[in-house]
């Protein structure tokens, strides 16, 4: 893996922050994912961005302390791929960020898999 400086950075204060404060943002929508983004760096945490599932699974690598995930994504349902993902093992804890706000899918993505469930728009 190659470093680059905002990783020399995060090395610098100590190795074991990289793994403690990344979060994998599955997010489709740039107008979504920036501000997202932005609030999260702003309290201190390192953001890595997928526009897709394909993306998302690439960044799983690097071993994040929290995935931030999209239900619809152009390439797949975000619940369909976290019920997978879990299936196999993977025990990060997921956020689903999205605008399905009927109590059923709440509870349906908890049931699921998410650990939370954050509906946007969101101030």
């Amino acid at each position: 893996m190659k470093l680059d400086d905002q990783d020399a950075d995060f090395i610098e204060s100590g190795a074991e922050e990289i793994i403690l404060r990344l979060i994998v943002l599955i997010e489709d929508d740039e107008s979504v994912r920036g501000p997202t983004r932005q609030l999260f760096e702003k309290e201190g945490f390192r953001v890595m961005e997928a526009a897709s599932l394909r993306q998302g699974n690439e960044l799983l690598a690097h071993h994040p302390h929290l995935i931030v995930l999209d239900w619809n994504l152009p390439d797949g349902e975000g619940l369909t791929w976290l019920v997978r993902e879990r299936n196999r093992g993977m025990n990060v804890p997921v956020i689903m960020l999205t605008a399905r706000v009927d109590q059923v899918n709440k509870l349906m993505g908890l049931e699921l898999g998410a650990n939370d469930y954050m509906t946007k728009p969101f101030d």
